[in-house]
C-alpha cells in the first residue's frame, strides 16, 4: 500500500505562502507583527495531533484559489523567511516518520489479518500538499527528508523535485542507490535518475557509466514502470551498448494487454520503436506500478 501517493488534486493545486508585503511606511510595524504570528504558527508544528499540526500548515500555505494580494508563491523559495522554510522542512521529516509508522502497521494488520488503519482523504490531503510545499522550496537542506522512502514514494512531484538539484547530487544518489536494500526505493531513484539525466547537465564520465550499469540493469526489471524509466535514461545516454538495449526492448519487452479491438499491445515495444526512430523522450518517467 502506498499511503503516501499524491492525489490528483494535490498534483494540480498551485501552492502560495500567505505572507503579504507590506508598505514600505509600514514595514516596519507589519513584519514584528507577523513575526510575532508565525512564531506561534510554527510552534503549533511540534503539536502530538496531527490536526493542529495540519490547522498550522494550512494558516502558512494555500491553494492559488485563495491567494490574496502580494502573496508569494512557495515554489519560490528564495521568497520564504528561512526560519519558515526550516520549520517545513522538519514538518515533513515529522510526518515522514509518522507516515512510514502507519505503513508499516498497516503491513503488521495485513499480516495478522486485521482491519488495518488507513489515513483518512483529510490526512492524505494534507500529506500530499505537504510534500509539495517542501519539494517546490528548491531547497539542498530538504534533500535528505526527500529522500525518506515515505516522500521519494508520494508520487511524479516529489521525483522531480529531487532530480530538479540535478547533476551535483548524482554521486550521492548513487551511492543511495546502491545501499539502499528496497527496490521500491531504488524504483524511484531510477525516476529521478532518468529526469537529471535528461536535463543534459551530466558531463562526468564516471558518473555517466554508473547510471549506465544502473539503466541497463532496470530495463529487465520485472515492473513495467521501472523499466520504461529506465528506457528513458538509455535514451538520453544513446551509445551503443544503450542503442543496442532499446531495440532489444523494441522486438521483446513482454509486456502486453488486449485492447477493446481485440489485439495484442505491447506499449514498451512500441515505446522504444518511436524512441529510436525520433529519440523524443516522454513528458515524464511514470512511477513504478505499486506492488
Amino acid at each position: 500500500m502506498n499511503i503516501g501517493k499524491l492525489s490528483p488534486l494535490a498534483t494540480t493545486i498551485a501552492l502560495v505562502l500567505c505572507l503579504g508585503t507590506a508598505d514600505a511606511a509600514q514595514e516596519q510595524t507589519k513584519t514584528a507583527g507577523a513575526d510575532a504570528s508565525n512564531q506561534t504558527i510554527l510552534e503549533q508544528f511540534h503539536s502530538s495531533d496531527w490536526h493542529v499540526r495540519s490547522s498550522a500548515f494550512y494558516k502558512l500555505v494555500r491553494p492559488l484559489e485563495d491567494e490574496p494580494p502580494n502573496a508569494a508563491k512557495l515554489n519560490h523559495g528564495k521568497q520564504i523567511d528561512p526560519t519558515i522554510r526550516n520549520a517545513l522542512i522538519s514538518l515533513l521529516s515529522f510526518e515522514a516518520d509518522v507516515v512510514a509508522a502507519k505503513e508499516r502497521a498497516f503491513e503488521d494488520a495485513i499480516a495478522a489479518h486485521r482491519s488495518p488503519d488507513v489515513m483518512s482523504e483529510e490526512q492524505s490531503e494534507y500529506w500530499a500538499t505537504l510534500n509539495q510545499a517542501v519539494g517546490g522550496l528548491n531547497d539542498p537542506r530538504a534533500l535528505d527528508v526527500l529522500l525518506k522512502p515515505s516522500v521519494i514514494s508520494g508520487g511524479y512531484n516529489n521525483t522531480h523535485a529531487i532530480a530538479q538539484f540535478g547533476a551535483p547530487v548524482l554521486p550521492r544518489l548513487i551511492l543511495l542507490y546502491r545501499m539502499r536494500p528496497d527496490k521500491f526505493s531504488r524504483d524511484y531513484l531510477t525516476v529521478v535518475f532518468a529526469d537529471i539525466l535528461r536535463s543534459g547537465t551530466v558531463t562526468d564520465e564516471s558518473t555517466l557509466k554508473a547510471l549506465k550499469e544502473i539503466f541497463l540493469t532496470r530495463s529487465y526489471d520485472s515492473d513495467r514502470g521501472t523499466r520504461l524509466s529506465a528506457l528513458a535514461g538509455l535514451i538520453a545516454l544513446f551509445d551503443s551498448d544503450s542503442k543496442a538495449r532499446v531495440r532489444e526492448i523494441a522486438s521483446s519487452d513482454p509486456y502486453t494487454f488486449v485492447n477493446p479491438r481485440g489485439q495484442a499491445v505491447f506499449p514498451l515495444r512500441e515505446q522504444a520503436e518511436l524512441l529510436l526512430h525520433h529519440r523524443e523522450l516522454p513528458p515524464a518517467s511514470p512511477l513504478p506500478t505499486p506492488r
